[in-house]
């Protein structure tokens, strides 16, 4: 029995280590890439490029996106329900790899040995550009340094943790709180006929109206679940509106 419990705190250690580790590992490849194009081209668009592709990626990299944004951008619009799916069709490659690399590991040391000299780091940046320099870059790179260690430092913090054990909660997902019968309408238009004039121009004529549909309202709750002890945390609740097609005129 004792060398199980060692072997699994042992596992636990190195799972650990290999989270704090690539929480370090994405700062770097994050800050790195964009100052290097920024240092070496000096073109200020490369690093607002890199600054957006980073923070979306960051994002979905804490579970902020996911693959539940395929239902949360449910719409009757063609155009926002296909920006639901790419959306969630990325979310399902890209996880949640800093919260699942750390596993079910206390919070407080993730935010140790992560979140504090991150904002250290963050802090040195900033005294570099305006007080003594520490590190060679311009000084665009210094502030865009320090904000991304800062921003890292805030989604760690931010990473649901379980109030029960105070482990990080890994599992993160979805479920419905309520569904309730709603009917809702969408406009029409119909051509009823045109007039013209004696030069040979016309002009159709339209008929607008509301067409009544029915359907549900879904209320749905973000969730995140502790594998340790069992606790369950909600994050928001979002609502979406699905069309059965069941049409009256």
């Amino acid at each position: 029995m004792e060398n199980n419990t060692t072997e699994i705190s042992a596992k636990s250690i190195a799972i650990m280590v290999l989270g704090v580790l690539l929480n370090w590992f994405i700062l770097g490849v994050f800050i790195a890439f964009p100052v290097t194009l920024l240092e070496l081209n000096n073109d200020i668009s490369a690093i607002i490029i890199c600054s957006i592709v980073d923070f979306i990626l960051y994002l979905y990299l804490y579970g902020i996106l996911g693959g539940w944004l395929d239902d949360l951008f449910f719409s009757t619009s063609s155009i926002i329900s296909k920006i639901g799916d790419i959306l969630g069709m990325i979310g399902f490659i890209i996880k949640p790899f800093p919260i699942i690399a750390y596993g079910n590991n206390k919070k407080y040391i993730l935010n140790i040995f992560t979140a504090l000299p991150m904002s250290i780091l963050g802090t040195m940046f900033i005294l570099s550009a305006t007080v003594f320099p520490i590190f060679e870059m311009s000084l665009i790179s210094h502030y865009f340094a320090a904000a991304l260690c800062f921003i890292s430092a805030l989604l760690i913090l931010k990473i649901k943790k379980c109030k029960n054990c105070g482990r990080v909660l890994t599992e993160i997902d979805s479920e419905k709180t309520s569904t309730e019968k709603i009917k809702y309408y969408t406009k029409h238009s119909q051509k009823v006929g045109y007039v013209s004039d004696g030069n040979g121009n016309s002009s159709d004529i339209n008929m607008y109206y509301l067409r009544e549909h029915d359907g549900n309202h879904n209320v749905n709750v973000k969730t995140f679940s502790c594998n340790h002890c069992g606790t369950k945390r909600y994050g928001f609740q979002y609502g979406l509106d699905v069309d059965y097609t069941i049409q009256r005129y």
